[in-house]
């Protein structure tokens, strides 16, 4: 067992020779399962997994995946950890949901592509460029 970890829950070190034998209440094992948990989540953020670049633009940090802002995925904060809070939530989103994205449906008479939010054009079809 890790030395430290008698730093951290001083009821683990029981002294003598049987340092290595640990009596744990039910309550202090949940209290280490749950934080061994909430770490292993840590871990596991897009943002400790892909490791982007953290700097500063302008008067924000920003955690940037990729060569750049407009062909990569970036997070802005005031501070390096909410720039990286920031981040793991747009690594999360769908790209139509990302602003300055436009998302397109095919008009299935003239096959146009139209902006999604398009109830009707005028083309030439059957249906008079009514979507459905």
């Amino acid at each position: 067992m890790d030395h430290h970890l008698f730093y951290e829950y001083p009821e683990l070190s029981q002294g003598g020779e049987d340092e290595h034998i640990i009596r744990l209440s039910d309550q202090q094992a949940a209290r280490i399962q749950n934080e061994l948990y909430a770490y292993a989540c840590e871990l596991r953020r897009p943002c400790h997994l892909l490791k982007p670049r953290i700097f500063i633009d302008g008067d924000m940090w920003c955690a940037l995946y990729g060569e750049n802002l407009q062909d990569g995925v970036a997070g802005f904060g005031k501070s390096p950890e909410l720039a990286y809070w920031d981040f793991d939530k747009k690594w999360c989103e769908k790209l139509s949901e990302s602003p300055g994205y436009i998302t397109t449906k095919i008009c299935p008479a003239c096959g146009w592509n139209l902006p999604s939010d398009t109830i009707s054009h005028k083309c030439i079809s059957k249906n008079g460029g009514a979507l459905g």
